[in-house]
């Protein structure tokens, strides 16, 4: 069977926000690792940008459908795909809603570039939120970089081993 081919519109969302998770966890660990307040400011506003780019992807995706696999994939690589592509997508939501939510509620607020959305209010911090936030932001960085690893892993097989049009679809759309 031939793979379906994808739009011109999901292969743009995918890599913007491909693109952009790479950056934002990049960054991420950067500033986990060297503790680099400076980057916080652009981290976080690149975190908001992406929200938006993913659920403009999910509701896409909602009036697309699910792409069809090819034929030739066994049953398992077929559920093994689906669950991770959920994975990512759940993951690339919750990560920045995660780290807006630790924001807020560490009484830093929401700023975009600058731009204030939400007002530095140290006031109303509410600890126990910010720190359930900040530990669901961190195990959902490691999860997509698991699932991450598993989606490139298996997208080479395709294209190297099985030598099918899997991989091939997301760059020509």
């Amino acid at each position: 069977m031939q793979t379906q081919k994808l739009s011109r519109t999901s292969v743009v969302l995918h890599w913007v926000v491909a693109i952009m998770i790479l950056m934002l966890l990049g960054s991420g660990i950067y500033m986990h690792e060297f503790e680099a307040r400076d980057v916080y400011p652009i981290h976080k506003s690149f975190g908001i940008t992406i929200t938006l780019f993913v659920v403009v992807r999910i509701l896409w995706r909602l009036k697309e459908g699910w792409p069809t696999p090819d034929s030739s994939h066994a049953p398992w690589e077929r559920i093994l795909s689906r669950i991770s592509h959920y994975v990512l997508i759940a993951g690339t939501l919750f990560m920045p809603v995660s780290g807006m939510i630790g924001s807020v509620a560490g009484g830093r607020g929401l700023y975009w570039f600058g731009v204030e959305l939400i007002a530095r209010d140290p006031a109303g911090k509410n600890k126990m939120l910010a720190e359930a936030a900040h530990d669901a932001h961190e195990m959902l960085a490691k999860i997509i970089i698991l699932f991450l690893i598993l989606h490139i892993a298996g997208a080479l097989k395709h294209h190297f081993i099985d030598k099918d049009n899997t991989l091939r679809r997301i760059f020509r759309g």
